[in-house]
């Protein structure tokens, strides 16, 4: 730490050497860039009660493990050096006046994490309107005073933890009237008034306000004038391509290390053509998804013997099959059978991090103005918005991340698409704009299934699909424009009226193409390069393929399906490496490139408001408040706001959200099951999936078939739900709507899955199915958020959920399925089943 503390004396005392001659140079970023090219100074930990600089004490009052570093402050334009702790940060301004060293406290930064979100908050007003409507009914709670909102407080106050319920007690009327405002925003006003309400431009609910928007001061050209992202200095940037190129290293070398040991394994069954089921525990934190696919080998071994997939991934064990290469062979499950993970990206991510790591450190920049704005090489402009006019069918948030996205002067742009808001519509528009203009536009997502959803909606355009296994990709698009058939190039060709064109593949397929490779030796870079799934891309790979091309525009929404996480042995590592490392570097490995972007860079980020999926605002709320702060509604044009306050009571009474409480039922009849199917183990729950099956009947008789869907978490559930369903007991339910053999067989196929595999789909009601249900509250992978919120954004008019919700609730390591309970409870109904 004195090592650190020296060189912060140093800049002190070369600012003192130069301040007689050069005063305006000591105080400038460039002298500080200097400083700190020559020093290197690095994060270090913080001991004791203070640090002495420049003959002063400098009380510590951030609690915790403590960590300082030095970095330049934009908002002050002068170093600052930051001590993070638990709770909040102290900075401190370095400077020199007169000559001498000032150290001067600023305010400290209280972390956002320990103060009461504003989800959490709103939720808790969701709760005094409910309880207001009981005991106040007809009063105008947009309107309601002080005192008031206090006695409601205090009777809902045993939903909420106490510390919640202090702080809305604390907040000014002002504040509780913004929150009363953003809760009732989804409501129309003959819900929260008895006066008489009449529809404006048929819809009861009142228009959205525009997107809140720095004041236009348009420039000559009549454009947006948008705004400034700082940059950054050089050392930081380099210190930042180091990090990320040590955490896929690491991240390489786990991968290469990880074994599952099968000494332990218990078979579960053995078959002579189809291999062998094992249980066994999971060593380690390496993460493992359900699906993944490991080499088998002998120890010591170098050719694999069979495939090992992961059918059901517990936290503490793992069930599977293993496949054998030769089924004769008949290797014995014992301590000399390992599995090993399939080759992935990481070991190439890391050499071509630490490539353009040296190369930076070397030439002080990298080969793209996209790479170079997103990491801060100079001042980047943001926001500007082009004046060609948007397509009429675009709202209003949807219209202005479409500007942004057209627009040349911008080099980063990201638009952040809650489900339904229509952002893969917006994406396809962006991609039309920009070939009109005549650009050449590459597109890249983190799976081939993205890609390919988007080559899809464009096939009219000239386009080229990247990729060199086609069996990968879906037949239909692999036949139209996968770039190895020769009809392709000539289609491509044939449709092009310039040089524009769209190309397309995954990160690492982009990256590593050698068409793609000779386009950019003969043609430059590509105009502009569209992230789709954009929340679910590491930094690595968005780095590296922000390089070929001069802008970058990013669609995706973090809240859904995360990026591969980093193992804690892999953190722990990168720790041990860096030693002290403050949180800006743990959000480069952390989050999602387009997190990244919005929460470090300061990029502004331009959410989608308007769900054109959801019809009932009752289903939007839980997932709105909890990932959105409440900021995503239906549409004005929903149905329901198209509805009469008696019509509306009447098509979505609050029975149409739903609650299917299991958890007073009889252990032996609610609980889980691990099972096999054919070779495959799954967990299922025969209990819920005869529910389900019970509201899937009764739904029929409201809604098509086409428009139900079934989800649950674990692929033998949906297995079990489809042999449980009867097609002519479903017949029978359908009178009002009926349909043949090919629409039943469509159905089972298409409207009964896993939640992944339901990530960007809809229907009017859907019917969700969480399996877990154990003594020992294990729950696995059901409490990720990011999931969660796919999983309840999927209907547009109705919703069922079905669980044991106190299992649940105990197992989860955050209190998610608490407010999912409290959301249904309050805008829905929670039926006890065992009371049925």
């Amino acid at each position: 730490m004195s090592t650190e503390l020296d060189k912060i004396e140093q800049f002190f005392a070369e600012g003192r050497k130069l301040w007689p001659t050069h005063p305006e140079m000591v105080v400038s970023r460039t002298f500080f860039e200097l400083w700190e090219e020559h020093c290197q100074p690095q994060p270090f930990a913080v001991t004791g009660p203070e640090l002495r600089l420049a003959g002063e004490a400098l009380k510590l009052t951030a609690e915790g493990d403590r960590i300082a570093f030095v970095t330049w402050n934009d908002d002050e334009a002068a170093p600052t050096l930051v001590v993070e702790g638990g709770t909040h940060d102290q900075i401190f301004l370095l400077g020199l006046s007169d000559g001498e060293a000032v150290v001067q406290e600023l305010p400290p930064v209280v972390h956002e994490d320990d103060e009461l979100s504003f989800g959490e908050r709103l939720e808790i007003v969701y709760d005094v309107i409910a309880d207001l409507r009981t005991h106040a009914p007809g009063r105008d709670v947009r309107r309601l005073p002080l005192k008031e909102f206090h006695l409601a407080l205090d009777r809902v106050a045993d939903r909420h933890p106490p510390r919640a319920i202090r702080v809305l007690r604390n907040l000014k009327l002002e504040f509780v009237r913004r929150l009363f405002e953003r809760a009732t925003e989804d409501m129309p006003p003959d819900e929260l008034t008895p006066q008489l309400t009449l529809p404006l431009g048929d819809s009861y609910v009142a228009p959205r306000r525009e997107p809140d928007r720095p004041p236009p001061t348009p420039p000559a050209n009549g454009a947006f004038a948008g705004m400034t992202v700082p940059p950054r200095t050089r050392c930081r940037i380099h210190a930042d391509l180091r990090f990320v190129a040590a955490a896929c290293r690491f991240m390489a070398e786990a991968e290469n290390l990880f074994l599952l040991q099968f000494a332990e394994a218990e078979i579960l069954w053995r078959d002579a053509t189809r291999g062998v089921g094992v249980s066994l525990p999971i060593a380690g934190d390496y993460p493992i998804d359900e699906g993944d696919r490991f080499h088998v080998l002998r120890h010591g071994g170098r050719e694999p013997v069979g495939v090992f997939i992961a059918d059901v991934v517990d936290r503490t064990r793992l069930c599977g099959r293993i496949e054998w290469n030769d089924a004769a062979a008949g290797f014995e499950i014992d301590h000399e059978l390992v599995a090993r993970p399939q080759r992935s990206p990481w070991k190439y991510l890391a050499l071509s991090m630490e490539d353009a790591a040296a190369r930076f450190r070397r030439e002080g920049r990298l080969a793209s103005p996209a790479v170079d704005a997103v990491l801060g090489l100079s001042e980047a402009r943001a926001g500007i918005e082009a004046d060609t006019p948007p397509p009429a069918h675009l709202d209003a948030s949807q219209a202005r991340g479409w500007r942004n996205a057209v627009c040349g002067d911008n080099p980063v742009v990201l638009v952040q698409g809650p489900p339904g808001t229509g952002k893969t519509a917006l994406l396809e528009t962006v991609i039309r704009e920009l070939c009109r203009l005549g650009q050449r536009v590459l597109v890249t997502a983190p799976s081939n299934t993205a890609v390919d959803n988007v080559c899809r909606r464009v096939l009219d355009l000239p386009v080229l699909r990247f990729g060199n296994r086609p069996e990968a990709m879906s037949p239909d698009v692999a036949a139209a424009c996968w770039v190895g058939e020769v009809a392709s190039l000539h289609e491509f060709k044939r449709k092009q009226q310039g040089r524009e064109g769209v190309f397309a593949g995954t990160h690492v397929g982009c990256l590593r193409d050698e068409v793609i490779a000779a386009d950019h030796e003969r043609n430059g870079l590509h105009d502009v390069i569209i992230f789709d799934e954009a929340g679910m891309s590491n930094l690595a790979e968005f780095l590296l393929c922000a390089g070929l091309a001069k802008r970058v525009v990013l669609f995706g929404d973090h809240q859904q399906l995360p990026p591969f996480p980093l193992p804690q042995s892999v953190l722990e590592r990168i720790a041990g490496e860096f030693g002290a490392v403050p949180r800006h570097a743990w959000r480069l490995v952390k989050r999602s490139a387009l997190e990244w972007l919005n929460e470090e860079r300061r990029f502004p980020l331009f959410l989608l408001q308007n769900s054109y999926r959801c019809q009932n605002p009752r289903l939007m709320r839980f997932a709105s408040t909890l990932f959105y702060d409440a900021r995503v509604r239906p549409s004005e044009q929903a149905e329901y706001y198209r509805l009469s306050y008696a019509q509306r009571a009447t098509r979505y009474p609050p029975s149409s959200l739903r609650l299917l409480s299991t958890s007073n039922v009889a252990p032996e009849k609610r609980h889980e099951a691990l099972c096999f199917s054919g070779s495959r183990p799954g967990l299922e729950n025969r209990f819920e999936a005869e529910l389900v099956a019970a509201e899937f009947y009764a739904t029929l008789e409201r809604y098509p078939l086409a428009e139900i869907s079934i989800i649950t978490p674990y692929r033998r559930q949906a297995r079990l739900i489809e042999k449980l369903l009867d097609r002519e007991t479903a017949r029978r339910h359908a009178a009002r709507h009926p349909f043949d053999d090919a629409g039943w067989e469509r159905f089972l196929a298409t409207r009964v899955d896993t939640v992944d595999s339901f990530q960007g789909g809809e229907s009017d009601a859907v019917i969700m199915s969480y399996v877990r249900s154990n003594p020992q509250n294990s729950i696995g992978f059901v409490d990720d958020p990011n999931r969660i919120n796919v999983a309840h954004t999927r209907c547009r008019r109705e919703m069922a959920v079905i669980a044991d919700i106190e299992c649940l609730k105990r197992g989860a390591r955050s209190n998610v399925f608490e407010r999912l309970q409290r959301a249904i409870a309050r805008d829905g109904q929670v039926i006890n089943v065992a009371a049925r």
